[in-house]
């Protein structure tokens, strides 16, 4: 399964409220169930990544990028930040989804093979996202 919506989460301007974020996660996951018919497996994994995400950016960006209230780009970041930062992102919003997908511990391995999996391809789609779509700087 390709989450690609989740490239959403990263295109997201830096300085948003945290609050925004969740509100964002939680239409967007709303709007995936709607048409995936997952009984809210993506609300629960957008809500979770949406609460991660300002943790998630200072991580992989670094303060200063926040400060800067850019949006994330490989066009604006360094591509290796920016590759973290990503992929950092999409496997918890994949861990999330999957887990709660299986709901058991049974078949682990399994389960961390199909988020593996999800994981490359999303990125695929992340990465295609982030480069053809221009960003602007934004600037107080």
């Amino acid at each position: 399964t390709i989450l690609g919506y989740t490239a959403f989460f990263t295109l997201l301007p830096l300085k948003l409220k945290h609050i925004w974020f969740l509100l964002s996660g939680l239409a967007a996951g709303l709007a995936a169930d709607l048409f995936m018919g997952t009984g809210g497996l993506n609300t629960v994994a957008s809500l979770a990544t949406g609460f991660l995400r300002p943790s998630v950016a200072r991580i992989g960006l670094g303060r200063d990028a926040e400060r800067d209230g850019e949006i994330p780009s490989p066009r604006t970041h360094p591509f290796g930040k920016w590759m973290r930062y990503a992929a950092i992102l999409t496997g918890i919003h994949c861990l999330v989804f999957f887990m709660m997908e299986a709901f058991s511990l049974r078949n682990i391995e399994f389960t961390l093979l199909r988020t593996a999996c999800s994981w490359g391809a999303t990125m695929v789609v992340v990465l295609l996202t982030g480069l053809l779509f221009p960003v602007k700087t934004i600037r107080n």
